[in-house]
């Protein structure tokens, strides 16, 4: 009788859990439709989800800043969320260089395995890419940081962000005049 009484309240106690613990991811997730296309590009709205913060609402805000720049700002109920800066322009950029130079920006920076000369941090990444247009030598900067989470505060974002930023080049660097 004691034993079928533990082995009961062991499984109360575990259902228990398993509720309660139900009940606080329900509360903490995305309440909004994660879209396929943000600011007029198209985007993995699996990948672009991972790194959105839980709320009710995503808005996205994209301005075009003249021909050769544009930025995407996305806000979670109000608050900045991610931020995605495209430039076009003739000079390059050494991304390593650029985040040894702007520490506070590029925590734990470090070389990424995609783009012509790119680098991921805690809540940032940055590549530099060629971008032949009409003769000319340019280069396509994608720029994209967590607003949410403040580098080497909290959970780094550093693989996420690398797979969302790879996926997203192709279209980003094809709406500024640079693919194919």
């Amino acid at each position: 009788m004691i034993g079928e009484r533990v082995r009961t309240s062991a499984t109360w106690l575990a259902v228990s859990v398993a509720l309660l613990a139900g009940a606080v991811a329900c509360g903490d997730s995305q309440n909004y439709a994660v879209p396929d296309t943000v600011c007029g590009r198209k985007v993995d709205a699996e990948l672009l989800g991972e790194l959105l913060p839980s709320g009710k609402t995503l808005k996205s805000d994209g301005k075009s800043l003249g021909a050769d720049e544009a930025v995407c700002e996305l806000s979670v109920d109000g608050s900045p969320a991610l931020r995605i800066d495209e430039i076009r322009q003739k000079a390059a950029v050494d991304a390593a260089a650029f985040a040894k130079s702007h520490p506070g920006r590029f925590a734990n920076a470090e070389k990424a395995p995609f783009g012509d000369d790119s680098v991921t941090a805690d809540t940032t990444v940055l590549s530099v890419n060629a971008c032949p247009r009409q003769g000319k030598k340019l280069f396509y900067i994608l720029d994209i940081s967590l607003e949410h989470t403040k580098p080497g505060q909290g959970p780094s974002f550093r693989t996420k962000l690398a797979r969302f930023a790879e996926s997203y080049l192709p279209a980003g660097a094809k709406a500024m005049g640079c693919g194919k």
